[in-house]
C-alpha cells in the first residue's frame, strides 16, 4: 500500500480523487489536529485558546466526516431515515455549525466589537447535542441535511458582510479582509454541496470537502505570514502573553495613567523618594538587560528598583511616559534591531527569542508597534542600511 493509497482510505476519498487533492485535504486534517493540540497546551496563557483549539479539533473531525457523509448522501440508503443516518448527519452538523457560531464571537473579539466572548463560544458546543435531537424530529434525513445546509449559508453570509463591515467602517487593518475572503469561499462550498443535494452530483457535493480544506492551509499561510492576526489579543495596549496573567498589574496601570478620574490633583507617590537612586537602578536593570526575562512582571520590576507595585508604575508613567508593557517591549525592539545588525544570519524567531518574546504574535505586535513595520521588513531595512554603511566604508578606506 503506497502512502497515497493510505491517505485515501484514513480520510475516506473516493477512488477518483487526484493525488493532489487527496495531500491538501491530509495535510489538512493533520494541520487541524496539531492546530488543536497547541492550543489546548497554550490555554494556560489565555483561556481563550481552548476555543481555539475546540474549533480546530472540530475543523479536523468535519474534514475526516466530510466525505463519509457524501457517500451516505448519494448512496439509495439515503432514502430510508433510519436512526444511524440522523445520528450521523446529527453530529456532522452539530461539529459544522458550532464552531461557525463560535468563529462569530471570536471575530467580533478580534474586531473589538466584544470584550469577552468566551460564554458565548461555549454556549455554542450546545448546538452538537441541539442538532443531535433536531435531526430525529425532521420527516426525513434530507430535509434535515436541507435545513442545516441553508443554516450554515446563513451564518456564513452574516459573518461575511458583518466582518467586512466592521473592518471598513472602524478602518481595522485591512488584512482581516481575509476572513471575509474565507467565509465567501465556505458560503461557495455550501452552495455546491445544496446544489449537489438537488442535482444528486457527487462531484459538487464533495465541494464541502476540498474548499474547507484549502482555507484550512491558507489559515495556516496566512498565520504563518502574519504571526498574530488570528490570536486574541489582551488589554488594549496588546502586552505581552505573560503580562496579561497578573490582572493586578493591568488594574495598577489603568488606575495609574488615567487622568481626571478625581477632581483632587493627583497624589506624588515618589515624594521622599530619592529619584538619583532609582534612576541608577533603572540604567541598571537596562544595561543588565533585565527586560530579556520572558517572566519579568511589574512587581519583579518594582522590587529591582525597590519600590512598591504601585510606585514603580507612576515613576514609569510620569518620568518615562510608558506603561510597564511598553517599556519593556520597547527595549526589547531596540535588542531585536541590535541582534539583526550584529547577526544577520539568525531567523527571526530566534532573534525573538533571544530578546524575551515569549510568541511570534507579541513579536510582530511589538515591532509593529514601535518600528510601525513588520519584524521582516524590519530585517530587510537594517540589513539594507548595515549593507550601504559597509560598501561606503570599504569606498572611503579604498
Amino acid at each position: 500500500m503506497t502512502v497515497i493509497d493510505f491517505l485515501r482510505d484514513f480520510v475516506l476519498i473516493h477512488e477518483g480523487a487526484s493525488t493532489y487533492l487527496i495531500c491538501v485535504h491530509g495535510c489538512a486534517i493533520l494541520m487541524s489536529f496539531l492546530g488543536g493540540v497547541s492550543e489546548f497546551y497554550k490555554y494556560r496563557k489565555t483561556y481563550l485558546n481552548l476555543t481555539r483549539g475546540w474549533v480546530a479539533f472540530a475543523v479536523c473531525a468535519c474534514l475526516i466526516l466530510n466525505n463519509a457523509s457524501v457517500s451516505l448522501l448519494v448512496s439509495p440508503e439515503i432514502a430510508v431515515s433510519n436512526s444511524y443516518h440522523r445520528f450521523f448527519f446529527g453530529v456532522y452538523y452539530g461539529l459544522m455549525i458550532s464552531p461557525c457560531l463560535s468563529n462569530i464571537f471570536s471575530n467580533m473579539y478580534l474586531l473589538k466589537a466584544v470584550k469577552n466572548p468566551e460564554p458565548y463560544c461555549n454556549a455554542s458546543i450546545l448546538m452538537i447535542p441541539a442538532l443531535m435531537i433536531l435531526s430525529f424530529l425532521f420527516p426525513s434525513t434530507l430535509s434535515f441535511v436541507y435545513f442545516a445546509d441553508i443554516l450554515l449559508l446563513g451564518i456564513e453570509v452574516f459573518l461575511c458582510v458583518w466582518s467586512a463591515y466592521s473592518i471598513l467602517r472602524w478602518k481595522r487593518s485591512k488584512i482581516y479582509l481575509s476572513l471575509s475572503f474565507m467565509n465567501v469561499m465556505m458560503f461557495a462550498s455550501i452552495g455546491f454541496h445544496i446544489f449537489g443535494l438537488m442535482t444528486h452530483s457527487e462531484d459538487s457535493l464533495r465541494m464541502i470537502s476540498w474548499i474547507p480544506s484549502h482555507m484550512v492551509l491558507f489559515c495556516i499561510l496566512l498565520e504563518y505570514n502574519r504571526p498574530g492576526i488570528f490570536a486574541f489579543p489582551v488589554g488594549e495596549s496588546d502586552q505581552n502573553m505573560n503580562e496579561a496573567l497578573s490582572l493586578s498589574d493591568n488594574k495598577i496601570e489603568k488606575n495609574e495613567i488615567v487622568p481626571g478620574k478625581t477632581a483632587s490633583p493627583k497624589k506624588n507617590l515618589l515624594q521622599g523618594i530619592d529619584l538619583e537612586k532609582i534612576e541608577e537602578r533603572f540604567a541598571k536593570f537596562v544595561a543588565d538587560q533585565g527586560f530579556k526575562d520572558e517572566e519579568i512582571r511589574l512587581p519583579d520590576f518594582a522590587a529591582y528598583l525597590g519600590l512598591s507595585v504601585h510606585q514603580a508604575s507612576y515613576y514609569l508613567n510620569q518620568f518615562k511616559k510608558l506603561n510597564f508593557s511598553e517599556f519593556i517591549n520597547y527595549h526589547r525592539v531596540e535588542e531585536v534591531k541590535k541582534l539583526i545588525r550584529d547577526n544577520g544570519n539568525l531567523n527571526l524567531l530566534e532573534i525573538a527569542l533571544t530578546c524575551g518574546f515569549n510568541s511570534p504574535a507579541s513579536f510582530h505586535r511589538a515591532v509593529l508597534k514601535f518600528e510601525g513595520v513588520p519584524p521582516r521588513e524590519l530585517k530587510r531595512e537594517l540589513q539594507k542600511r548595515t549593507l550601504k554603511i559597509h560598501y561606503t566604508l570599504a569606498e572611503d578606506a579604498g
